[in-house]
């Protein structure tokens, strides 16, 4: 038996936290008081839920093999446990480094606003 990662779960990893993270970051952003919190709680968000995703997969990945014990049989993953979980992790890294660097832009425009007109840098 051979199981096979579903891209279902891929996508809901790519998109929810995402979401969850920018709506959780964007009012501390706006702010611009309040440094890097925005981004900080945002990632925080990002992470927890790559956990979780690992988590998730952890036990599909136990459960499939209970089966294939009971039943005597041989089970294969494509991709290897191993990869799935690196997957999820490397997932919640690259949404951290953008929710970051998107808190940068942002912290920057709003630095950028408070100088007069004939100050700001032209670019």
């Amino acid at each position: 038996m051979t199981d096979v990662m579903h891209w279902s779960w891929i996508v809901v990893a790519l998109t929810v936290p995402t979401a969850v993270a920018l709506a959780l970051a964007f009012p501390f952003w706006l702010k611009g008081a309040t440094d890097s919190i925005g981004s900080i709680l945002g990632g925080a968000v990002v992470f927890a839920a790559g956990l979780a995703m690992m988590g998730r997969e952890y036990i599909h990945v136990q459960r499939v093999t209970d089966a294939c014990i009971q039943a005597e049989r041989v089970c294969s993953f494509r991709p290897e446990p191993f990869t799935r979980f690196c997957l999820y992790g490397f997932i919640a890294l690259l949404e951290a480094f953008a929710l970051f660097a998107l808190g940068l832009a942002v912290e920057e425009r709003m630095r950028r606003r408070s100088y007069a007109r004939e100050w700001q840098a032209r670019s």
